[in-house]
């Protein structure tokens, strides 16, 4: 079924919330915005992901084109991650949605 004013399919709203709706990959997707991340990064970052999460979410967030896992320059055995285009697409959404949240949220409780 589609939308009659934008065209949009229901269908491709889902399959893009099946990768950014829970509850750190849009948070992982913005720290990578302006550099590449550590794994050490991100824990440091968001102290309440556990690392088997966070492992789960990056890996997710690879599968699906959104993050390239890159070995670092200056240490061999250790990995960094940084937006891949897509990702970098999808970064300025974010940003949006921040935007979006400043402007109409300020006063407001979220219900979390």
């Amino acid at each position: 079924m589609k939308d009659m004013c934008t065209g949009d399919s229901p269908e491709q709203l889902k399959r893009t919330l099946a990768i950014i709706g829970d509850r750190y990959s849009a948070l992982l997707i913005r720290l990578m915005h302006d550099k590449p991340q550590r794994f050490k990064d991100f824990e440091q970052a968001i102290p309440e992901i556990s690392p088997r999460t966070l492992s789960h979410r990056l890996s997710m967030l690879e599968e699906n084109g959104i993050v390239e896992k890159n070995t670092c320059p200056d240490s061999p055995g250790r990995c960094q991650y940084e937006l891949s285009q897509a990702g970098q697409d999808l970064d300025d959404v974010l940003h949006s949605m921040a935007e979006w949240s400043k402007k109409h949220l300020v006063k407001t409780e979220v219900a979390v």
